[in-house]
């Protein structure tokens, strides 16, 4: 009695898997490099004004970055403190919540801060440091990096598919 072959369309599950997975990093990736690229940026340290959607932005301190053409970069560590100057708005501020950081590029830099306002507008940011550096104000660089793990699955699925089925018709024919 011949054994049954397990059929070739499992190769092309497997095969569109692992192409979707590609699609996702790649739009995970064009996002996250749009969203850094994106960031609105100021030089620090000093007082200087940003402008912040109502809700929650996250501050990144950037090690290396381009300003209006002009490129900072910070070798090492380096400290600094900021805080936002603000009476008569509500506004949290507080050390950002787990750790994210990028190098993209010309950019950088990890989650410092976190921001949440109740009215959108213009809020003074204030920052103390003995070196000049960026501070980038964003949201979603985190969650970005999340999809483009997550896109990682379905292709470990697609190449174990492949690999399954070719295996185990490799042994069904000599079998």
């Amino acid at each position: 009695m011949a054994t049954e072959l397990t059929p070739r369309t499992w190769y092309l599950i497997g095969v569109g898997l692992m192409i979707s997975a590609v699609a996702m990093g790649i739009v995970a990736f064009g996002s996250m490099l749009n969203g850094i690229e994106g960031m609105r940026r100021v030089v620090v340290p000093g007082r200087m004004t940003i402008t912040l959607p109502a809700g929650t932005s996250t501050l990144y301190a950037e090690q290396r970055s381009v300003v209006d053409g002009k490129s900072y970069a910070v070798d090492g560590e380096f400290k600094y403190r900021c805080g936002i100057d603000e009476t008569t708005r509500k506004v949290t501020f507080t050390r950002a919540t787990g750790q994210v950081s990028y190098s993209l590029g010309d950019y950088a830099g990890h989650n410092a801060w976190d921001v949440d306002v109740v009215e959108a507008g213009d809020y003074t940011l204030v920052c103390e440091s003995e070196k000049q550096f960026v501070m980038a104000v964003g949201q979603g660089v985190g969650s970005a990096i999340v999809v483009a793990l997550v896109g990682l699955l379905p292709f470990v699925i697609g190449l174990a598919c492949i690999l399954v089925v070719f295996f185990k018709r490799r042994a069904q024919k000599r079998g």
